[in-house]
């Protein structure tokens, strides 16, 4: 148990009236604690009692002085000024190396955790390498996320003292805005033992600053531990970033040429981008398969700028030529979108985005399956914008009416799952 939590522990008024081995937060502490009046031990958890191998009861009473080993009592002069590195007494005259973190509780009450230097300190072969290092290494408890080492290179890097964060939670590092993801990554970590991943800290100066870490959880017959290491990639990430809103605006700027040469449908790309990122939401898609979908949707219809105005913009039911122009545009596109190197496959989305589930679509006439789940998300997303949307050839259906159409032809020419998920956002209002 942490110092920050023992300082939540009631004492009473008095102090030694509740007394805090009877408590059952002393009682279930991880962490070996007590808390001490003037020197002397008001009461001490069980962890403490386990560590030095009697009763913690036995504790109460005694001066904090005299647990530990005489040699180094002098040091408990600058306790709650810094971490001390201290042996207490243990059973058959056996002295336990720990560091002992102290807060104060309320005026005249202190809380004392000691950490066993066996969950914190590094072998000595390898001190000269954790204090160089660029690279952070961490040790903190699995139970709470408390931090009981770390590196010189976090105060490098982040300008913090590394000794002001000792005994302090790991989620107090995380930026506010990141903070809810904490929980999910100490589930996964326990779960699996492991947990990698990228994390957004606030460094002393308030600034977000990005670090990639690998943390193994250690379970030893004792306390639970988290080690880990991890570097920062702040000016990777900012880097990435700079990248993706380049990518959005280059697939902004490639969507309206397509809208300038066909003003009937302004605004459809973008609107269609909508409804197919909401769908694979709901469908439970990650954001590294909405990326390449997003920007598929806002360009399906760039090879439109191969087909003659005239036809595009023409205020009529099309011949069969034209309308075999028209069916060329999904592969024109694809062709375009082919000399992008994307890291998806966007090109093939857009290719089979005016496929049906029974063959009757094109360029290619597949079936079923053998369309790709994303263009079936844009096919449903892009006919539904289109039958809402007025046109020079025709008026606008109604939402009712649309969705009917889309339901009738389910399993015939749309996903049936696709169209149902479409059904339940329109009903909710997502």
């Amino acid at each position: 148990m942490a110092v920050a939590q023992l300082k939540q522990a009631s004492v009473g008024a008095e102090g030694e009236k509740a007394a805090p081995a009877e408590s059952g937060f002393f009682a279930a502490g991880p962490l070996p604690g007590c808390v001490v009046r003037e020197g002397s031990v008001v009461g001490a958890n069980q962890s403490w009692g386990r560590l030095v191998g009697c009763d913690a009861r036995e504790l109460a009473g005694r001066p904090l002085a005299g647990l530990v080993h005489p040699p180094d009592r002098p040091l408990l002069e600058k306790l709650g000024s810094e971490p001390l590195r201290v042996r207490l007494d243990a059973r058959e005259g056996s002295a336990l190396p720990v560091r002992l973190f102290a807060a104060p509780m309320q005026p005249g009450l202190l809380a004392v955790q000691a950490v066993p230097e066996t969950a914190c300190a590094a072998p000595a072969r390898y001190e000269d390498l954790l204090q160089n290092i660029s690279d952070i290494v961490h040790i903190h408890t699995a139970a709470d996320g408390r931090i009981v080492y770390i590196n010189p290179s976090f105060s490098r890097l982040f300008g913090f003292r590394a000794e002001d964060w000792l005994g302090r939670c790991v989620r107090d590092l995380v930026a506010p805005r990141f903070r809810h993801l904490y929980d999910d990554y100490a589930r996964k970590l326990m779960e699996k033992g492991h947990h990698e991943g990228v994390m957004c800290l606030l460094d002393a100066f308030g600034q977000e600053r990005y670090i990639e870490y690998r943390d193994v959880l250690l379970e030893n017959g004792g306390e639970p531990m988290v080690r880990g290491i991890a570097h920062e990639v702040t000016e990777r990430v900012t880097r990435a970033r700079s990248l993706e809103r380049m990518l959005d605006g280059i697939t902004l700027a490639m969507a309206d040429l397509v809208e300038h040469r066909d003003p009937y449908t302004a605004g459809h790309q973008k609107r269609v981008a909508e409804i197919a990122v909401t769908i694979a939401q709901q469908m439970g898609y990650p954001a590294d398969r909405l990326r390449p979908l997003f920007i598929a949707a806002s360009l399906h219809d760039i090879g439109k700028i191969s087909i003659p105005t005239e036809i595009l913009a023409k205020p009529a039911s099309l011949t069969r030529l034209e309308r075999q122009f028209i069916e060329q545009h999904p592969a024109a596109g694809a062709d375009i979108l082919r000399r992008v190197p994307f890291p998806w496959n966007v090109a093939g989305i857009i290719l089979s985005h005016h496929e049906r589930l029974d063959g009757s679509g094109y360029p290619r006439g597949l079936k079923a399956r053998e369309i790709d789940e994303e263009s079936r998300i844009l096919a449903v997303a892009d006919v539904y914008e289109a039958m809402t949307t007025h046109r020079p050839y025709r008026p606008a259906l109604t939402t009712a009416d649309a969705l009917r159409e889309l339901t009738q032809k389910s399993d015939v020419l749309y996903d049936r799952e696709i169209v149902q998920v479409l059904v339940n956002m329109i009903e909710t209002g997502c």
